[in-house]
């Protein structure tokens, strides 16, 4: 997958307010070259061995339309305890999400391409 075709749009971290710490539940948007639209959610593993699941949006039929649905659900995340990490794209990197551990971006990458070789993304209507 081309560097300049991925893009992390939102990336939440699921906060605990009880205890003010990050937990292990990540979910984010992707999009791919300005035409598809992905969720994806997880549990954080140290070195990226839990499987991350995608979802794309296609409901609305068009980039713009399945971009705004992705984030409204964002949104939602946010309201339920996700709290959003920066995802500035400096120098070939996303700084912030590599927070979740280092080389999470590459590896979102890799298993969004695995995913969607072997049809394992979900479409929004399941």
């Amino acid at each position: 997958m081309d560097e300049n075709e991925f893009k992390l749009e939102f990336l939440g971290w699921e906060y605990d307010k009880s205890n003010g710490a990050n937990v292990d539940k990540i979910w984010g948007l992707i999009t791919i070259n300005s035409e598809r639209v992905y969720a994806f959610w997880g549990r954080r593993g140290e070195t990226g061995e839990k499987p991350i699941r995608y979802k794309q949006y296609n409901k609305a039929g068009s980039y713009m339309w399945d971009r705004r649905d992705g984030f409204k659900d964002a949104r939602k995340k946010e309201g339920k305890g996700y709290k959003s990490i920066d995802t500035s794209f400096v120098n070939g990197m996303y700084p912030a999400a590599e927070g979740i551990y280092p080389g999470f971006s590459e590896y979102l990458k890799n298993q969004l391409m695995m995913a969607r070789l072997c049809g394992k993304v979900m479409n929004e209507e399941t």
